[in-house]
């Protein structure tokens, strides 16, 4: 059973040397960051990180929503996922992401990001959970193709 809890230091260290080589990818593609400097810069930018842990209480991914600012209605999710995430979790995964989304959903009136357009399995995920997903652009540091995916207002996310 996946259980999710508010993020420690630890997790951050444990994700940092475990982390699958598609995220790895994508943070280095994204701005030259290590798997550590991805996470903690994500970290500082989210009020809430959360972690899910599998029944063995191995880690499986740190996720959370990044804002603009205190007041802003549009948030950036972001999630980091470890090498302990597997096929056996997959089911369960899925239905919890489903669930978060709909929380983060009610919760902002805009959600985007970027993904690297090679790890096409979070690619799939997110269009899954009803993101809008949009043709690959060259973007990051090293221009890579990246989608966005984008959820809600766009009126909201002009004005903002």
């Amino acid at each position: 059973m996946i259980k999710e809890r508010k993020s420690t230091p630890a997790d951050l260290i444990y994700l940092a040397e475990n982390m699958r080589q598609a995220d790895i990818d994508e943070a280095w593609a994204l701005d030259h960051s290590t798997p550590a400097e991805a996470i903690a810069s994500a970290v500082l930018l989210t009020d809430f990180p959360k972690t899910a842990v599998g029944g063995d209480g191995k880690l499986l991914a740190m996720w959370g929503v990044a804002s603009e600012t205190r007041s802003s209605l549009v948030g950036v999710p972001w999630m980091l996922s470890s090498n302990d995430l597997s096929q056996k979790h997959i089911v369960e995964f899925a239905r919890r992401s489903a669930a978060n989304a709909i929380m983060l959903k009610n919760q902002y009136a805009a959600l985007y990001n970027f993904v690297d357009a090679r790890h096409t399995l979070a690619v799939r995920w997110l269009g899954w959970m009803g993101f809008k997903i949009y043709r690959p652009i060259p973007f990051g540091a090293d221009d890579l193709l990246f989608h966005v995916f984008f959820w809600g207002d766009t009126e909201c996310v002009v004005q903002h």
